[in-house]
């Protein structure tokens, strides 16, 4: 477990997600349309991805309490699961985040640690839309049927055995239409699941 992370890494899957959540608000509003998404980040370290996935929600979505909003985030490291449930970053972890996203969802921490390193608080109302588990990616997920699925820069350490497996409990837990976005230096070439290509490192379940 490497727990490399920061906020609003890859610009293009951030790009991804923000025309998928728009797809899925332009749905919501015609007729027999439905107020929910559901998405999780798997592998999450310390929360930077889930909560990027939050932010990015409360951009877009002007009338969040009509809305069911479902973000799980898993890891199988409880030492990073409890990092990210405190909601505190530094410096690297904001470091593509634009200053109006800081401005807006974080507070600067008045206590100083002794490293001098400036921390950074995300809002709790933020911290709430998240639901951190424990979770091992070669077990079936408890939860399903989700819009979106973040697993990035994991599937690239297993080899081919235990990444078909991975790769089919994400599968499972997708809605069907629902996307996977993997990461870049990643390819499911080798993956016998009826995920169609969509761009680079973004795949979608087939039905």
């Amino acid at each position: 477990s490497t727990n490399e992370t920061f906020f609003f890494r890859t610009a293009q899957d951030w790009d991804f997600f923000e025309q998928a959540v728009k797809e899925k608000i332009a749905a919501a509003g015609k007729p027999g349309g439905v107020r929910q998404i559901r998405l999780l980040s798997a592998a999450c370290s310390e929360g930077c991805e889930p909560y990027s996935m939050a932010i990015k929600l409360c951009d877009l979505i002007a009338d969040m309490k009509r809305w069911s909003i479902s973000i799980w985030a898993v890891d199988i490291d409880t030492k990073v699961l409890d990092q990210s449930r405190a909601g505190v970053y530094d410096e690297y972890d904001l470091q593509a985040t634009p200053k109006s996203i800081r401005a807006k969802y974080f507070t600067p921490e008045a206590d100083i640690p002794k490293d001098g390193a400036a921390r950074y608080a995300l809002r709790d109302d933020v911290k709430r839309l998240v639901k951190f588990q424990r979770h091992d990616l070669r077990e079936a997920f408890p939860m399903k049927q989700f819009d979106i699925i973040f697993c990035r820069n994991v599937l690239i350490y297993f080899d081919e055995k235990v990444k078909q497996k991975c790769v089919q409990n994400l599968y499972d837990a997708l809605s069907p239409g629902g996307h996977l976005v993997i990461g870049h230096a990643e390819s499911l070439m080798k993956i016998d699941l009826p995920l169609e290509f969509v761009r680079h490192a973004v795949y979608r379940k087939k039905g």
